[in-house]
């Protein structure tokens, strides 16, 4: 299952409990990390000061077949 859990350059250092992100039952690329230094413009509920935020990428429908529309998310 190793395998399964695909990132772009190095896995996530995981902060807390280690969860992968999924888009419709299927596991999404992980892209990057970074901690929260200054939120600049307006203030916000999602991420304060020290957070860790994990990026992840993924395609919709996540296998399109060859010809299919599909986007990223």
């Amino acid at each position: 299952m190793k395998d399964q859990f695909i990132y772009m350059v190095d896995p996530p250092v995981w902060v807390g409990e280690p969860r992968w992100a999924y888009l419709d039952d299927s596991l999404m690329v992980f892209l990057s990390q970074f901690k929260v230094s200054g939120i600049e413009g307006r203030p916000t509920d999602r991420f304060k000061l020290g957070d860790t935020v994990f990026v992840f990428g993924g395609k919709t429908p996540p296998f399109p077949k060859e010809g299919d529309v599909w986007s990223v998310v």
